[in-house]
């Protein structure tokens, strides 16, 4: 027996009704999760759903148009920053930061979220979006079940050594894909080689200059292995015609933004960072892109006060006040990788930074057990600006001994990273500034909600 959905598209009744059922489980076992307070409630909820229903993301994404945000480091603020363009509409997405094939099959059993009134097309209201992040070994089996209006692509470097791909293999598998899928849109950072390798495979990708600061996995040429020589200018290979493409989308180190060589406005941003900026371009460029694939127009003047209020997602750029007597406050930061260190060091090094630095480092599951990374980190950078550093987590003395070899005093405190955030005796005036590796800085902020 057959039911008609709404699209018109034919279901089996058993289909309807274990796909009904497997979302009330997800959705119950989510529930769960945020009362006993043991989690967001994004990610066992989609094993739950995917085991009862495998075929559940194929499923609810019909009547979905899509746009996927992927690469190493900057999803998860790029997700949220389309999503905050895009609140005016009905829209499905990730925003907690699990990028796996289950989150996205659960964000999409969910109901769809929409904040204020739309002021495009009336018609737009019934308009339905999806808005997600998507880890790069995910990449190719989510855009084949939910079949996305737009992929973009941020840039790609080392990160969990002891169980992800080498990068340019992760690169070769993108362009292949995008090669067999030439109807996907890509919207892609051109300041990354290997992005922009990847990129080439779709037969008309969008390029955004959207800056990188890691290059150390992209130093020869993914064509030839002959040297890429990078400039102000951008990046060529030295031996073949393999070159940094001209983009379309641009923006100055003022947040000036450039469609072609039109001026479509300013960004001011109220969250840190030049990187954050390239993330933003990269949001509106995906999001004018999905929008002019449903017939819709990116309304600029928006789009770009929209981004003026974008505070960060999930405790990423946040400032809390903590529980001393003298009224500190501390700001986190999330890094997960050299080039998301590297970035965040040169943030902190170019702001007025409290008095206190604190850095956290763990080595779970959900980091990769291996932290021989942290010598790729430039941390002797900071030694101008500070002499100490407190160093906290499973793995600090790691980080310590990383810190004596780049002139820095690393500090040890016991107790859990809150505990000593809260200790009088542990740094000075009333500004910390916090760095931490994935789930130390959830950690952190677990205990800043608490």
């Amino acid at each position: 027996m057959s039911i008609i959905c709404e699209d018109l598209s034919r279901v089996k009744l058993a289909e309807k009704l274990r796909s009904l059922v497997a979302v009330k489980a997800a959705s119950f076992s989510s529930f769960l999760i945020k009362k006993l307070n043991v989690g967001q409630g994004g990610t066992l909820p989609g094993r739950v759903l995917m085991a009862i229903d495998p075929h559940s993301m194929t499923y609810l994404s019909k009547g979905v148009h899509s746009l996927v945000v992927s690469g190493t480091n900057g999803k998860t603020t790029t997700t949220a920053m389309v999503s905050h363009i895009l609140r005016s509409y009905q829209t499905f997405s990730n925003i907690t930061g699990a990028n796996m094939d289950f989150a996205i099959a659960f964000a999409l059993s969910q109901r769809a979220s929409k904040v204020g009134a739309n002021s495009v097309d009336p018609s737009s209201k019934e308009l339905k979006l999806g808005v997600f992040e998507v880890d790069e070994a995910y990449l190719q089996g989510v855009s084949i079940a939910i079949r996305p209006e737009v992929i973009v692509l941020l840039n790609l470097s080392r990160d969990q050594l002891d169980r992800n791909s080498e990068v340019r293999m992760v690169a070769r598998r993108w362009r292949d894909f995008f090669e067999e899928n030439g109807d996907m849109r890509v919207v892609a950072n051109c300041d990354d080689p290997l992005v922009t390798f990847a990129a080439f495979g779709s037969s008309n990708p969008i390029f955004v200059a959207s800056g990188s600061n890691w290059s150390l996995d992209a130093s020869s040429c993914p064509l030839c292995e002959a040297k890429i020589r990078f400039d102000p200018e951008g990046w060529r290979c030295t031996s073949c015609d393999f070159k940094r493409p001209e983009p379309t989308w641009k923006i100055s180190a003022g947040g000036d933004v450039f469609y072609e060589e039109e001026y479509l406005g300013c960004v001011d941003l109220s969250i840190p960072g030049e990187f954050n900026l390239g993330n933003a371009l990269l949001a509106l460029a995906g999001t004018s892109t999905l929008l002019n694939s449903v017939g819709e127009r990116l309304d600029m003047k928006e789009s770009l006060e929209s981004l003026s209020q974008f505070s960060g997602s999930g405790g990423r750029f946040a400032t809390s006040v903590l529980d001393r007597a003298d009224g500190a406050t501390v700001k986190t930061y999330l890094a997960k990788n050299p080039a998301g260190w590297d970035a965040l060091i040169s943030t902190v090094l170019s702001s007025n930074v409290g008095s206190t630095l604190v850095m956290g480092l763990n080595a779970n599951i959900a980091d990769g057990t291996d932290t021989s990374w942290i010598w790729d980190v430039h941390f002797e950078l900071l030694a101008s600006k500070f002499q100490e550093v407190v160093v906290v987590g499973s793995r600090r003395y790691d980080l310590a001994v990383r810190l004596s070899y780049a002139g820095i005093t690393p500090v040890l405190a016991e107790g859990t990273q809150l505990q000593v955030l809260n200790n009088p005796k542990v740094g000075g005036g009333v500004e910390f500034t916090y760095i931490g590796n994935y789930t130390a800085f959830f950690e952190l902020q677990r205990e800043l909600v608490k």
